[in-house]
């Protein structure tokens, strides 16, 4: 298992930046690698909607199915994705701070099989950056609009 998490202050109150992690069409805007994340339930998202990842590394595409497993709004939001080779759980928590909102964002990739075990050391250097750029690029575009 490779758990990363990183955490910033964003100048805006945590009902905004919620909105914005809970909007799947946003995704694409702050998450790295992310090329679209759809929810395959009807009604509001909850504890047991099912979603679907896109993504891009390098040249390849891949998919996840995923499932919301931590559903408190302006407070935390929580998932894991599947596929043959990993799970991936994905979580974010809120909290408010003077003048904004803390973010805590972690992700953590468990290998399910012997190479992905093999390439951890690798994947954890990647997934530590990559938890980072998303909070950086998450802040950036809600300052922004702001």
């Amino acid at each position: 298992m490779t758990g990363s998490d990183a955490s910033v202050h964003v100048n805006g109150p945590a009902s905004d930046v919620f909105a914005l992690i809970d909007d799947e069409t946003q995704a694409p805007l702050w998450m790295e690698s992310c090329v679209g994340l759809a929810s395959l339930s009807s009604g509001p998202k909850r504890v047991g909607t099912r979603l679907h990842y896109t993504y891009r590394k390098g040249a390849q595409m891949g998919a996840m199915d995923g499932t919301v497993t931590g559903y408190e709004p302006h407070r935390r939001l929580a998932m894991q994705y599947l596929d043959p080779r990993f799970a991936v759980d994905v979580e974010f928590e809120l909290a408010d701070e003077r003048d904004g909102t803390a973010v805590m964002h972690r992700i953590t990739i468990t290998p399910r099989t012997l190479l992905g075990r093999l390439l951890a050391p690798v994947i954890r250097v990647g997934n530590r950056r990559q938890v980072s750029a998303n909070l950086m690029r998450l802040k950036e575009l809600l300052e922004r609009r702001s």
